[in-house]
């Protein structure tokens, strides 16, 4: 009976979390009101202060979530690719708008919770720092691979090309968000698999 309420709270725990990962994506995770927060979950501010010490530590736990999701879509794509440049280009790809009516980017950009974090925030830029560097980890892998292979050009410097990407990327979504304009984030992401091309 114990370990059932215990799955049970699990469970619940892991749904709330879900429940609150895109409005707080969108609209940042400490600009969330507790009254959002309620409507969005259906439960009461006691319930989720119940499975939650505050705000804060809900708002951490959902940005864990929605980096480890964002980071796992981006491996799927990958793993469909036989080439490193293709590889590259899935990275890209992840970051072009899902809908005609979306602009670019997953509503979880890292330069966008940097600024967020802002000198406030000291777990939430932690956490955002690790992403950044386990992103540009994951970049610089394809890219030495991709020389050893002869794809791309030898002499290439991995460490600053890999930031190059994820600088562009991230550039174009806030860019693109910033203006309001789907073709100019299009275009800007075009740019970089331009980029990714001429490696």
């Amino acid at each position: 009976m114990k370990f059932a309420r215990s799955k049970t709270r699990i469970e619940t725990r892991e749904k709330i979390i879900k429940d609150c990962a895109a409005l707080m994506a969108e609209k940042g995770y400490f600009a969330v009101s507790i009254p959002e927060l309620e409507k969005i979950t259906g439960k009461t501010k006691a319930v989720l202060y119940g499975y939650f010490n505050n705000k804060n530590e809900l708002a951490m736990a959902v940005l864990d979530y929605n980096l480890e999701q964002n980071r796992n879509a981006i491996d799927e794509l990958v793993k469909l690719c036989v080439d490193n440049r293709a590889k590259l280009n899935a990275h890209v790809q992840f970051h072009y708008p899902k809908t005609e009516y979306a602009f670019v980017g997953n509503d979880c950009q890292l330069f966008n919770l940097a600024i967020e974090a802002g000198s406030v925030h000291g777990e939430m830029k932690i956490k955002v720092a690790k992403a950044l560097l386990l992103w540009k980890h994951d970049l610089t892998e394809i890219i030495q691979d991709g020389i050893s292979s002869s794809e791309f050009k030898y002499g290439l410097s991995v460490d600053d090309i890999a930031w190059q990407l994820i600088t562009l990327i991230e550039s174009a979504a806030i860019i693109s968000k910033t203006t309001q304009s789907r073709k100019l984030g299009i275009q800007l992401l075009d740019q970089v698999k331009c980029l990714v091309t001429n490696l």
